[in-house]
């Protein structure tokens, strides 16, 4: 196990040809929540595929509540969400296939599953729990467990594992099915600079080599920047959009009320480039602008 194995595309060769260069994700007015209280209101997204994207705001501002909308899992109240073209169904979710990292909760302790049976789980609940395991499949968990310093712990009870190990366990789920599309929910939750390491080039890696598309959210966005291309702040509804060049330091630890500079002088902070009136949630927050896109 010290050598890892690399990494197999198990993509089928039609798979191109059925989804093209549609967008991987398209939110259009997008409202979710009760009509006269949305958790999530005016929401315009459009993600191209094989790009990394980044969703960040404060905690409380609807991040979880997107994704899984995204999914299919929560209700819209109003507007279209498409993934390559289709609306988010068991069936989408199952062809493409879709990783989701869920918002942390830890595994109990109790819980009757090693590290690798938790893992095998990911590639079960697409393919089906009653097919056995492909050999380029195990050896996929195999790499995926290495990469992420999780090699040792293949026999060891996945409830027994700190916080910081079960997160990483979590992700290599989410990865097991070598999936197209990526969603993960704040996957850094819990773990030291070592742990963020590890899945920033396992995640930079998938990109380089099987172009999956990546959608991320995170209350705090800094240890996002060496991966993701573009950028969002969410609070209820999209304050901005940036390509993440165009980020400085102070957008990252608070992007409700720094902005990115638009002409891409880090220096810069001219608020009056982002011109709006705050919606009716974020009104509370002094320096809340409507949504600017930059295409």
């Amino acid at each position: 196990m010290n050598q890892i194995e690399p990494l197999h595309s198990l993509h089928d060769a039609s798979f191109e040809s059925e989804f093209g260069a549609i967008p991987a994700i398209d939110l259009q007015s997008v409202q979710v929540g009760a009509l006269h209280d949305p958790i999530l209101q005016d929401i315009d997204l459009s993600v191209r595929e094989r790009d990394c994207f980044a969703v960040i705001g404060p905690c409380g501002g609807g991040k979880t509540t997107l994704l899984r909308a995204i999914l299919g899992l929560t209700p819209v109240l109003s507007g279209e969400i498409q993934l390559f073209g289709s609306h988010p169904s068991a069936r989408i979710r199952r062809r493409l296939p879709i990783g989701y990292l869920p918002q942390f909760s830890p595994i109990p302790h109790d819980a009757p599953a090693t590290v690798w049976d938790y893992v095998c789980m990911g590639v079960m609940g697409a393919r089906g729990f009653f097919r056995p395991l492909r050999r380029e499949q195990s050896l996929n968990i195999e790499s995926l467990l290495s990469a992420l310093h999780l090699d040792h712990h293949l026999k060891d009870p996945a409830g027994s594992l700190t916080p910081g190990r079960q997160q990483r366990v979590r992700i290599a789920r989410a990865l097991s099915a070598m999936p197209k599309l990526l969603l993960m929910d704040d996957p850094f939750h819990s773990m030291d600079p070592a742990g963020r390491e590890s899945v920033i080039r396992l995640l930079t890696d998938l990109q380089d080599r099987f172009k999956t598309t990546i959608f991320i959210t995170a209350q705090d966005g800094g240890p996002l920047a060496p991966i993701c291309r573009h950028v969002a702040c969410l609070n209820h509804s999209v304050l901005w959009v940036a390509g993440r060049r165009r980020i400085h330091h102070d957008v990252w630890s608070d992007p409700c009320r720094n902005f990115p500079s638009k002409d891409g002088d880090r220096s810069k902070k001219d608020r009056s480039r982002f011109p709006g009136h705050a919606s009716k949630r974020t009104r509370t927050l002094p320096n809340s602008h409507s949504i600017q896109f930059w295409r």
